[in-house]
């Protein structure tokens, strides 16, 4: 698969909260990558595929191994986000997964952060 991004695979709305944020009512960076956690969760929990099954199935499941974020535009408190994922690579056992955060009302690119999960055999600790 080349390097050229797929079109959006799937998208999760998630409501900022005062905790995710600063004094200023700025989301905190990291909380970014809580928004891409749980966008990859429901993605794969929507195409059945269940974290818990291919734990005991393959033995193994993805880590993350790089990520790459482009902080454009703050994320305000109480804003609406779109966590647009989209296929940039899956090659033998690495995925990299494109996220875009978009405010649901503006439709303002917020954020792309790209990462990188490597599909690990726990047993052996090394990728299958």
């Amino acid at each position: 698969m080349s390097d050229q991004e797929q079109p959006v695979k799937h998208t999760s709305t998630y409501t900022v909260y005062f905790a995710e944020t600063d004094a200023g009512g700025v989301m905190y960076y990291a909380r970014y990558l809580d928004f891409c956690e749980r966008s990859r969760i429901d993605w794969f929990l929507n195409n059945g595929l269940s974290q818990t099954n291919i734990l005991e199935k393959h033995k193994g499941g993805f880590v993350v191994s790089a990520v790459e974020a482009k902080y454009i535009k703050p994320i305000q408190f109480e804003s609406k986000i779109d966590v647009n994922i989209s296929l940039k690579l899956m090659r033998n056992s690495k995925l990299i997964l494109r996220h875009n955060l978009v405010c649901s009302e503006s439709n303002e690119l917020k954020a792309t952060i790209d990462i990188t999960f490597a599909f690990i055999n726990y047993e052996k600790m090394f990728p299958d």
